[in-house]
């Protein structure tokens, strides 16, 4: 997939991909296979946000809006690995933003980098907190364009 060049400016601009890797590196250790849904839920209802648990395919909702931008980051929780995948909507129109946090840090650095890792509540609620602080620099930046 191709990603609107104003995505990777963006990105850049907040340092994207620094902060992603240093999230993966400071969580790079644990496997949480069972973890509870109520639990997520709460951890996002603690940090201040409404969520929405997809049952069927197994992933958590949150959404961002502010005046034209709809934001949508999707939290998928397998095997102590989180992949957050971002979905942007501006004035109607789709921004091709690429998805997956994993694929926009290779878009910029050519680089893999694997999936920050969880073994505990404590530490999902850091990585969920500091990626949503991310989303919140991208929310920001993406309303200042004309």
């Amino acid at each position: 997939m191709r990603i609107d060049s104003r995505i990777i400016e963006l990105l850049e601009k907040i340092d994207f991909a620094e902060n992603y890797k240093k999230l993966v590196n400071t969580f790079s250790g644990g496997e949480f296979e069972d973890y509870s849904v109520i639990n997520v839920e709460t951890i996002f209802k603690d940090l201040g946000y409404d969520v929405f648990y997809n049952k069927k395919e197994d992933f958590f909702k949150v959404m961002f809006y502010r005046n034209d931008l709809e934001i949508q980051v999707n939290f998928s929780l397998k095997y102590g690995a989180v992949e957050t995948i971002l979905g942007i909507i501006r004035k109607g129109e789709r921004i091709k933003v690429g998805g997956p946090f994993g694929f926009l840090y290779r878009s910029i650095t050519s680089e893999r980098l694997a999936k920050p890792l969880f073994s505990n509540y404590d530490q999902l609620k850091e990585i969920i907190s500091t990626t949503l602080l991310i989303v919140k620099e991208i929310q920001v930046e993406i309303s200042s364009w004309e």
